[in-house]
């Protein structure tokens, strides 16, 4: 439409008539752009809330992802934290059979058979084997060198170098059994033996030699529950100075004899803490 300035040719009520119809398409099309506002408007709001619920069609109502993050930590470390565990019920074990520490004849005369093992050991460095025949045999020597004279029925030879003891043959199976045990077998005297020899007599000779320059000492013994003994034993010079020690497990011999003129109630089964 194309408006004309100036006064119109047909006078005021054309005029007005004119400017009135102007107006009302005006007002008509501001109203019109207005509801298109409002439209638009309206579309932009429901895009924005769509947009903040999510397409899975959640609620816009949630609360901030700080407080999200903090919530979900506190809830992991609630189900991390370890519940308390319950206390172990008390065991009680039975009480231990505490060995009995008795020193008395049974025992004491055990030192004797262990001064001879610790006689060996200390003077050859032979260590306790009754399966070797030179040990066997040293450890026999020492015994009766000591204490031989104490069996009943030995007597003395003068032989070119030197006094011996002469001894039966039940005389020196005795001394092997409380030795070595009574299982194990008397061995043949080995060439490399010559203090101790068996002669055509059928008599044991043992060389009478002066005993070396120590004393044996009884340290500690118990009596254990199956009858059995252990025994601490150690050598010492004339000083009291320990040369050697050793523990001896102690059997129940079978039988009680005087055939070495002291009477046996154990022999040696073992020697050292093994």
């Amino acid at each position: 439409m194309i408006v004309k300035e100036g006064r119109p040719e047909n006078g005021l009520p054309e005029f007005q008539a004119f400017t009135a119809s102007f107006y009302i398409v005006r007002i008509y099309e501001e109203i019109v752009m207005k509801k298109a506002g409002v439209l638009v408007l309206s579309f932009l709001t429901a895009a924005s809330l769509i947009a903040c619920g999510g397409a899975s069609g959640e609620s816009s109502h949630e609360p901030p992802a700080e407080s999200t993050a903090v919530e979900s930590q506190a809830a992991e470390n609630l189900e991390s934290t370890p519940e308390p565990s319950a206390q172990p019920e008390e065991t009680v074990f039975p009480a231990a059979e505490v060995p009995q520490i008795i020193f008395d004849e049974t025992q004491t005369s055990m030192l004797k058979p262990a001064d001879a093992i610790l006689l060996t050991e200390y003077l050859t460095r032979l260590y306790y084997d009754p399966a070797d025949a030179v040990t066997y045999w040293t450890t026999l020597y020492y015994y009766l060198s000591v204490y031989g004279p104490l069996t009943s029925g030995g007597s003395y030879a003068e032989l070119e170098d030197g006094q011996y003891l002469v001894l039966g043959v039940d005389a020196i199976r005795e001394a092997g059994r409380v030795v070595f045990g009574e299982t194990t077998a008397m061995p043949e005297i080995p060439e490399t033996i010559h203090r101790i020899s068996l002669h055509e007599d059928g008599y044991y000779y043992i060389k009478m030699d002066p005993r070396p320059q120590s004393v044996p000492e009884l340290v500690s013994g118990i009596v254990n529950s199956d009858g059995t003994c252990d025994i601490v034993a150690r050598l010492c010079d004339t000083n009291g100075r320990s040369l050697c020690v050793e523990s001896f497990h102690l059997v129940p011999k079978t039988g009680v004899n005087s055939l070495l003129g002291v009477e046996y109630y154990y022999t040696i089964s073992s020697v050292g803490l093994g």
